[in-house]
């Protein structure tokens, strides 16, 4: 009866540290698979900022920084001298910012020149700077 009982008690104690092991090797794989996830969501993020970006720069420039014409274009709006626009998990204009996850802003830095703003989840993603030439009229001489 000794030796059944010395045997139980082995097996609980092999079992316990069995759980043990498999506890601490759970732990620390959600904690990898919950980085991976922020990462994964964090590229996915820029990625969709430098498109948002680039299509609001080629805006820009076929508007001449016309900044009206830009915000019709990208369903945005001029306030303060900005560019504004809200835009969805889908990049999907939206007017209601509880919904808004994407923020393009874009501002003046100079004669023909803008800097454009993505800022997701009110933390800025990516800046980018675009500028435009406005046309020489026939008869202009440049110089």
């Amino acid at each position: 009866m000794n030796q059944n009982r010395s045997r139980s008690g082995l097996f609980l104690l092999e079992f316990l540290a069995a759980v043990l092991i498999f506890s601490l090797a759970s732990a620390i794989c959600i904690q990898l698979f919950a980085a991976a996830k922020l990462k994964s969501d964090r590229t996915r993020a820029t990625s969709a900022a430098m498109s948002l970006s680039q299509s609001a720069a080629a805006c820009l420039q076929t508007a001449q920084g016309d900044f009206a014409k830009a915000a019709d274009w990208l369903d945005g709006f001029v306030k303060d001298d900005a560019l504004l626009g809200y835009y969805d998990q889908n990049l999907q204009p939206t007017d209601d910012l509880s919904n808004a996850v994407y923020q393009l802003t874009a501002t003046v830095t100079g004669t023909e020149q803008a800097q454009i703003q993505i800022t997701w989840r009110g933390e800025e993603i990516f800046a980018i700077s675009c500028g435009w030439h406005a046309p020489l009229l026939f008869g202009e001489v440049s110089g």
